[in-house]
């Protein structure tokens, strides 16, 4: 996972007020709720220490030609009583999740296949995509029951839970590893009791949940084993990981492995693709990047940044306050930082990637990427003439989609789908593989799927899909990606 100084999400996701308290001392150590495993329970009580050494490095610049522009023509694919938006996640196959919108049916979601336009399944609700399992989260009903639809054979599985003592569930949510085919359901009976396990096998509806649970979680995750939170406890259900649960203070630090670990100082933002935090630094005008070495310790790795530059997840986007260029990266997967020249990474600056695409301010016509994999900065263009600014929309290991918007763009960036349709003034399907840029004029709001297709809406064209004409590609995955930190929102 790799990051700008002034880290955006991809919208439609609602802004997230942020506050950040000033720690003069390190946190003490919160107390385990329940015992951990030798060593994690002692590895608990130590915060991160001894910074390491290291030194701000600088990408390899590719100057090669630019990318030409190739026209690229579109097929539509009918589909009855659909005005497509896709939703967010990855795109399995060929086929992709469209959000339905002014529909008269109680469906708001479409399985479509990109390349017959059939719609394989409908449904109700919609809380994401997972590789791991070729399966979304789903609810048949608005704020029903949730299910899992498995993309390759279009089939929805609803759990039939056994209890123990003939308790009849009344709810659950289910959760699903990011780094392996493992689902977990949380279940609350008709008496109160929660309970939790495995979904051993998802692809058939009967499962007994037995293990007791002393909460009815807050937030779940799946992308650092299997864990739950309430407002103070986080616990680790699944075995395969550290089992056990932990007291938590919220913004404090960071819950690794069944272990908390507590910030060294002020936490401005913590991940888990790998495990990170990052924190105020001991010296004015730095930050601190605090990870793992192979031996499992705790280090920091000190980060110049610029005082006026919000620190990752505080969101300046969504108050209308686009932070403008950039000269310091962290990629979390290395922790290494890198230093640029200013770029400004398109609009909205996908921060799960370690490959960012920029531009330089005083060069609106040229187009780089960021690979902060292979530590390059290589040119894809130099020019364009967009009048107004470039967007980004998809990215995977081939191929990435960015759109010229127009200047009428502007305000409505966060508005829906069919009124940013008409803000549009072309679209690039770049090719990375193929040092191409294949454009169309009439097809915007574009997502790419793991099999190399380019979909995307017409304006002012309902009941449509439209797929670019594009070589077909070796592989299109989405790779170097880490898992975004999902958290499934429950009611009490």
């Amino acid at each position: 996972m790799a990051v700008s100084c002034n880290q955006r999400s991809r919208p439609p996701t609602p802004p997230i007020a942020s506050s950040f308290s000033t720690l003069k001392e390190p946190h003490s150590p919160a107390a385990p709720i329940l015992p951990l495993p030798e060593p994690f329970a002692a590895a608990s009580q130590t915060a991160p220490t001894n910074p390491m050494e290291n030194s701000v490095r600088t990408l390899q610049i590719v100057r090669g030609s630019a990318f030409p522009v190739s026209p690229v023509l579109h097929r539509t694919l009918p589909v009855s009583g659909v005005r497509f938006t896709f939703a967010d996640g990855p795109m399995l196959g060929s086929r992709v999740v469209c959000a339905v919108a002014g529909a008269a049916s109680p469906y708001n979601y479409r399985l479509v296949d990109a390349e017959s336009g059939v719609v394989i399944q409908s449904f109700a609700d919609f809380y994401g995509t997972f590789a791991t399992l070729g399966a979304s989260i789903v609810a048949r009903t608005i704020n029903g029951p949730q299910a899992l639809l498995f993309w390759k054979p279009g089939k929805i599985v609803t759990p039939r839970i056994t209890l123990p003592n003939a308790e009849r569930p009344r709810s659950w949510r289910i959760v699903v590893a990011s780094d392996r085919p493992l689902a977990w359901l949380v279940v609350r009976s008709h008496s109160g009791a929660v309970y939790h396990g495995p979904w051993s096998n998802p692809t058939e509806p009967e499962v007994q949940i037995s293990e007791p649970l002393d909460f009815w979680p807050s937030a779940m995750s799946g992308d650092d084993g299997i864990h739950v939170a309430s407002r103070e406890e986080d616990c680790y259900l699944d075995p395969g990981a550290r089992q056990g649960c932990v007291r938590e203070r919220r913004q404090e630090g960071i819950v690794v492995d069944g272990v908390f670990v507590p910030a060294p100082r002020e936490l401005l933002h913590a991940g888990f693709c790998p495990p990170h935090m990052l924190t105020v630094g001991d010296q004015p005008d730095t930050w601190q990047l605090w990870g793992r070495d192979t031996s499992g310790k705790w280090s920091g790795l000190p980060v110049p940044h610029d005082p006026a530059v919000p620190p990752p997840g505080a969101r300046v986007h969504w108050l209308g306050r686009l932070v403008g260029a950039i000269e310091t990266w962290i990629d979390f997967a290395s922790r290494t930082v890198y230093a640029t020249e200013p770029l400004v990474p398109l609009f909205p600056e996908p921060a799960e990637y370690r490959r960012v695409l920029v531009q330089p301010p005083k060069r609106p016509s040229e187009l780089w990427l960021l690979d902060f994999v292979r530590g390059t900065q290589s040119l894809i263009a130099d020019d364009y003439d967009c009048d107004s600014s470039l967007h980004w929309l998809a990215m995977s290991s081939t191929r990435a989609i960015v759109a010229c918007t127009k200047p009428s763009m502007v305000g409505q960036e966060f508005s829906g789908t069919n009124r940013r349709l008409g803000h549009y003034a072309y679209t690039d399907v770049i090719d990375f593989p193929a040092q191409l840029r294949y454009r169309s004029y009439r097809v915007f709001e574009a997502d790419l799927t793991t099999s190399g297709l380019a979909v995307g809406v017409l304006p002012g064209k309902v009941n449509q899909l439209a797929v670019l004409s594009l070589p077909k590609a070796e592989t299109s995955e989405e790779v170097d990606v880490c898992p975004t930190f999902q958290q499934f929102l429950t009611a009490p």
